[in-house]
């Protein structure tokens, strides 16, 4: 079943700590994460080279995501909307489904 995990954290932090999720769990593949209340100078990033793997992700233009190390991969069972800066590092990856639906605003 899907379920929908929103960021709480107005001013960035770490993608895979639980307490900057609502509910406090780090989304995982059957997850669609939403962020979209991020100050200016907010980051979301990941950073503990693990691979992420969500079913679908929106972001608002206030969003900054950084793919540092590791990876983020997104599904196909939702779409996602990347309306805010994406940002992928040397070495990490940022992989989508084939056949996922991924708007970039």
């Amino acid at each position: 079943m899907l379920s929908t995990i929103t960021w709480n954290s107005p001013t960035g932090g770490d993608w895979d700590t639980n307490t900057n999720w609502s509910p406090a769990q780090v989304p995982g593949a059957s997850d669609t994460a939403i962020i979209t209340n991020l100050t200016g100078s907010g980051i979301v990033y990941l950073n503990s080279n693990k691979a992420d793997t969500i079913s679908g992700l929106t972001t608002d233009p206030s969003t900054h995501l950084e793919v540092i190390t590791g990876s983020l991969s997104l599904g196909v069972a939702s779409s996602s909307t990347l309306g805010g800066t994406v940002t992928v590092e040397q070495g990490a990856a940022l992989n989508v489904a084939a056949g996922a639906r991924v708007l970039i605003e």
